[in-house]
């Protein structure tokens, strides 16, 4: 039950260059559920894609985060940031995407939304 649930041929590489699409509310919406334990997945399942996903941390939050760029059979590419904070017994998930059409910019997406995060008042 992800974004348009098209995966087509490649089970290797679908959400880079094939059919799949989400949209930035929907991958919002399901690291929430990962983040809550809420996916239809065994908790410790859960637990270690929680575990592994984890960027930074200090005493006040702790962000999870994973970075992407898709780059194949499009006209601009896509990079991305996508996770979520943990703060005060808080989730609050999120997700950029951004026209990358050279590498030198790939830093950006994580700059844009830490950003956003400050500005919110999360980080």
């Amino acid at each position: 039950n992800f974004g348009n649930k098209t995966i087509g041929n490649e089970i290797d590489k679908f959400w880079l260059q094939g059919p799949l699409k989400i949209s930035a509310i929907e991958q919002c919406q399901l690291l929430a559920k990962l983040a809550t334990n809420k996916l239809p997945y065994n908790e410790i399942i859960q637990k270690q894609v929680q575990e592994i996903t984890v960027l930074e941390k200090n005493e006040k939050w702790t962000l999870h985060g994973k970075t992407g760029w898709a780059t194949s059979n499009i006209e601009t590419p896509v990079g991305w940031f996508v996770g979520w904070i943990e703060k005060d017994g808080k989730v609050y998930s999120f997700a950029i995407n951004l026209d990358m059409k050279d590498r030198k910019d790939l830093p950006k997406r994580e700059a844009m939304a830490k950003e956003a995060l400050k500005i919110l008042n999360i980080i």
